[in-house]
């Protein structure tokens, strides 16, 4: 089985919200952090004082466009190659490694969501979901 989704994403269930940019996004099916300190948007990924608000619908978008992000829903990533997730993860939280790849550790912990599944394709993370006591 192969990927078809632009970035090699795809979701199952979700809800929206909207955020305005502050950089580029250049594919749509991307995670989305927010700089904790600004509030504005970015592609994800593993750097400090972000925090992942959801996945983006859209193709392309520039500072200052506001965006309509996916706020929570199932979308499966790339696994890690450098920190894999695998079987024993499943319901554990996992990390933004960039845009479209989760891991199990990363050097700023930006939460992606909850491992709900994990197949030969990639790992499908719960967006907008976290286990008890997990924080971002």
């Amino acid at each position: 089985m192969s990927f078809t989704a632009p970035n090699d994403v795809i979701k199952r269930n979700y809800k929206s919200t909207k955020v305005t940019l502050s950089g580029t996004v250049d594919a749509r099916m991307q995670l989305i952090a927010v700089d904790t300190s600004a509030g504005t948007a970015f592609e994800a990924s593993d750097a400090a004082a972000r925090r992942i608000v959801g996945v983006n619908e859209v193709d392309t978008g520039v500072s200052g466009d506001v965006i309509v992000v996916e706020s929570s829903g199932t979308y499966r990533f790339k696994n890690s190659a450098t920190a894999p997730l695998a079987a024993i993860d499943l319901g554990a939280v996992c990390y933004a490694a960039d845009s479209v790849t989760v891991a199990k550790t990363t050097s700023h912990s930006l939460i992606a969501g909850t491992v709900v599944d994990i197949d030969t394709v990639g790992v499908w993370v719960e967006v907008g979901s976290y286990p008890t006591g997990a924080t971002s």
